[in-house]
């Protein structure tokens, strides 16, 4: 003890005369230490250790489902999200505020995306598909895009396809049914005669029981 206040003389002051003897003397071996600065814009965190200790992870980390609809990356406060897929937090930066998970709707995550969003998405995720298609520019009109879109979906072979992908590529289509509306059984029974043209009639059909 004596030693302790003789290095460090301050100790005198907080602990005057005999009250020295309060003091506890032990020694830290083995301790996970985290630096956190708040008063550096992005804020700045670090996790050290001393002796044979494994870093417990802490935080929030975005997962393979991420769909890459930005909406996280949109409400950090520290800016500490970069695109990437996934999406990926930079942990010395993050604030753990949970403010990134909490904007996010449910298991889709795509509130935010408009139909335009999701049409670049799944045309992305298809030109991804094909090798050979790789540096294919993606026109910048709405029709050429639905267009090319509708070949990318009837070239593509059956296979397994992402559950990110197949959320969006459901989002984009109910939109798209609701703008141009859906031909009911009912309504069918209304006509004696209908004409279908290139299927076209088709795609909005929902058959319904009476």
């Amino acid at each position: 003890m004596d030693l302790i206040f003789e290095e460090q003389p301050y100790l005198a002051n907080v602990y005057p005369g005999d009250t020295r003897e309060i003091g506890i003397i032990f020694r830290i071996d083995q301790a996970e230490v985290e630096y956190f600065n708040l008063g550096v814009n992005p804020i700045f965190r670090e996790t050290y250790i001393l002796g044979n200790v494994s870093i417990k992870e802490k935080g929030y980390y975005i997962t393979e489902s991420c769909i890459g609809c930005g909406t996280c990356m949109k409400h950090c406060p520290q800016k500490c999200i970069e695109k990437g897929t996934p999406f990926v937090i930079r942990q010395e930066h993050c604030l753990h505020c949970g403010n990134c998970y909490e904007k996010l709707s449910g298991e889709s995550g795509d509130q935010e995306m408009n139909q335009n969003d999701r049409r670049r998405y799944l045309i992305e995720g298809l030109l991804k598909e094909q090798p050979e298609y790789t540096n294919m520019k993606i026109p910048p009109e709405t029709t050429r895009q639905k267009v090319l879109l509708r070949s990318l979906m009837n070239i593509r072979m059956p296979g397994e396809m992402d559950h990110a992908f197949l959320q969006i590529q459901d989002a984009y289509l109910s939109e798209e049914n609701k703008k141009k509306g859906i031909v009911t059984l009912q309504i069918w029974r209304r006509y004696s005669l209908i004409f279908i043209s290139g299927g076209e009639i088709l795609q909005g059909l929902e058959w319904e029981q009476s």
